[in-house]
């Protein structure tokens, strides 16, 4: 991490992320999901997908934002203002089905903020979209000031994802068979892997290191109380 915090800075600013992961999965495991959507029995009928179709459609229109460079789409409007790379590698692969040029941008946009070492940040932050937040939960809030110090001048995060936009890319690239938006994003994906197997192989084993348990795509994920000494016996998941 060589580029805005190296490990042990990084790490010592994310001990306030981590006690705010704690309170986040606290507040999760509180909380009364909403239902899921009723799928019929049997298998899906034409018009059962069409409605499936639709229904997405409304959801990621809801959703989606425009900034300078294109379209992106985040998970709530309102409660979100960052650009997250995994999230957008999904989304890009929905689209596909949906609107071609829709996902063409949303990957464009988050290529656009790739940093010179070839990382794609966890998330950048649009301090123009925050602003416009309205029911963003108490515990969001609470993240971004504790974790602010992990972001560069750009609002980049120190923090990766799992590379789901590598694989969306492919698939951006099937749909669309646009050579020219291919020819932009190649060399931005070839920097990426190079960093993620060259300064992300912190053990020189051969595997991408990950030095948070958001970084993961499983974010608060009870996996890693026990690595991290949480128990949520204590205030705050606190170390006991």
């Amino acid at each position: 991490m060589k580029q805005g915090l190296d490990r042990r800075r990084f790490l010592q600013t994310g001990a306030g992320a981590l006690t705010a992961c704690a309170v986040i999965s606290r507040s999760a495991r509180a909380g009364n999901p909403d239902p899921a959507y009723p799928l019929p029995e049997g298998p899906l009928t034409a018009e059962d997908y069409q409605e499936l179709k639709d229904k997405t459609r409304k959801v990621y229109e809801h959703n989606r934002v425009r900034v300078d460079d294109g379209f992106f789409h985040v998970p709530s409007l309102g409660k979100y203002s960052s650009l997250f790379g995994w999230d957008s590698g999904w989304h890009a692969i929905t689209m596909t089905r949906l609107e071609p040029g829709i996902a063409a941008s949303e990957l464009e946009v988050l290529f656009n903020r790739q940093l010179p070492n070839g990382r794609i940040s966890h998330n950048t932050r649009f301090p123009q979209l925050e602003k416009k937040q309205t029911s963003a939960p108490w515990y969001s809030r609470l993240v971004r000031k504790m974790s602010q110090t992990q972001y560069d001048s750009e609002g980049r995060s120190a923090m990766i994802d799992p590379p789901s936009y590598l694989l969306a890319a492919e698939k951006v690239y099937m749909a669309t068979r646009d050579r020219a938006w291919l020819e932009r994003v190649l060399p931005r994906l070839e920097k990426c892997i190079a960093y993620l197997t060259t300064e992300r192989d912190l053990f020189g084993d051969g595997l991408v290191s990950v030095i948070h348990p958001w970084e993961t795509g499983t974010d608060s994920s009870s996996a890693y109380d026990k690595i991290l000494h949480l128990d949520f016996h204590t205030p705050l998941g606190a170390p006991a």
